[in-house]
């Protein structure tokens, strides 16, 4: 579960003369700013310097709200940073993680780190999916309908989606047996050939469905399944299937 690293601070309303900037002493990074000798708000000892917040400097209420929205600007896009260290995340993850942890936290604020983000190049959505379609090809194959659901279900866009998908599993290439094949098709017949053993005593209609339902969960459409699992009952039985089944 993604954790900001700072908790989130009631925003102050008010203003005053700046009596204190004091260094928090668990955290050196950060100030606590005093007014009118009574605590206000903190920020980052960085935000704090560059706007030089010194004693007898008068904060009305405009400048204290736009400090502490720079502030959490700063808080957000750290703990994004910190996320994103650890591994790729979506736009729409980072968007809804922000949101928890800084309830507080406005729309424009977020749209400023995303962009932020996407100009360090460590936000890429069309990156991400290419990345995420590749690494389930490579360790954990399972078919194009999966996938999609699985980008989706993060954010990905359609569009995004459908490119990576194609790029990756769509293209046609020959096989070891000299037939043509996309890769996607390929990952199929292989999953079906481990799988029919165990489905060696099933008649046609019997096989036909295992093997199906088998494929099916592992995301694969019907075109590619009713291709598959005639061609794997062929190899293992060295005979022709039955009709099509429903």
């Amino acid at each position: 579960m993604f954790r900001s690293n700072k908790p989130p601070q009631p925003q102050f309303h008010g203003s005053g003369i700046i009596t204190s900037v004091d260094t928090q002493k668990t955290d050196h990074e950060r100030v606590n700013i005093f007014l009118d000798g009574q605590y206000a708000f903190s920020l980052t000892a960085i935000l704090a310097a560059e706007q030089r917040l010194i004693a007898g400097k008068y904060l009305d209420a405009e400048a204290v709200a736009e400090l502490q929205s720079a502030d959490l600007y700063h808080r957000a896009l750290s703990a994004a940073l910190n996320m994103l260290s650890r591994r790729a995340h979506t736009e729409a993850e980072i968007r809804n993680k922000l949101k928890r942890a800084y309830p507080d936290i406005a729309t424009s604020t977020v749209s400023r780190v995303l962009a932020r983000l996407k100009e360090l190049k460590y936000l890429d959505d069309e990156e991400f999916a290419r990345m995420w379609v590749q690494s389930r090809t490579s360790y954990a194959p399972r078919g194009s309908l999966l996938i999609k659901r699985e980008l989706s279900a993060k954010g990905v866009k359609e569009e995004q989606i459908d490119e990576a998908v194609n790029a990756v599993l769509a293209t046609p290439q020959e096989s070891e047996d000299g037939e043509e094949r996309t890769l996607e098709e390929q990952q199929a017949l292989e999953l079906a050939r481990r799988k029919a053993h165990s489905l060696a005593g099933e008649d046609w209609a019997g096989f036909y469905r295992k093997m199906g339902g088998f494929l099916a969960r592992r995301g694969y459409n019907f075109s590619i399944i009713n291709e598959v699992v005639r061609e794997a009952w062929k190899e293992l039985k060295e005979e022709s299937p039955g009709e099509d089944l429903e």
